[in-house]
């Protein structure tokens, strides 16, 4: 899995249509999926399931099989849902505590959300980084996830000593 982290709803959007049009254009409709979950107030659930639906149907039989062994019925409500299935994630201004990733997130991409670090603090930038910490355990099968972040963002996490 790569999640991208965006802040804006139409910034994300936008990169899901760009990043379907190439990949129908490079003939690889079945090699992998583009979710975008924009917050809501109203839920804590993701909103992936829209995106089975719409978007990225052909998808959906794939996760019954690897979560539910083949069930019709089962969907997938929680990004946990998504492990080991080759999904490009965007997440638009979703914040909240107690969201877990699947152990297959392997790139965990903050470039676009922080590229801009008008009132922004260290300590955000810090919470969005432990939302991709976990613990190893002898029997994990999964790296952990390589986290990528914007210049501006580096040099406030790491600033230069003079």
């Amino acid at each position: 899995m790569i999640l991208i982290r965006v802040m804006e709803k139409e910034h994300g959007k936008f990169f899901a249509d760009v990043l379907r049009k190439m990949r129908k254009l490079l003939k690889m409709d079945n090699d992998f999926s583009v979710f975008v979950d924009i917050d809501s107030e109203n839920e804590r659930k993701s909103g992936i399931m829209e995106n089975f639906e719409n978007e990225e149907s052909q998808f959906l039989q794939r996760i019954q099989t690897w979560n539910d062994d083949g069930n019709e019925r089962y969907r997938p409500t929680y990004y946990k849902d998504l492990n080991n299935l080759p999904v490009i994630l965007i997440v638009c201004e979703k914040g909240k505590m107690g969201i877990t990733y699947p152990m297959s997130l392997r790139y965990y991409d903050m470039r676009l959300k922080y590229f801009n670090l008008t009132g922004v603090t260290r300590c955000a930038i810090e919470q969005d980084f432990g939302r991709a910490c976990r613990y190893r355990s002898e029997n994990d099968q999964h790296d952990l996830p390589t986290i990528l972040v914007s210049k501006m963002a580096y040099e406030k996490l790491l600033p230069r000593k003079t």
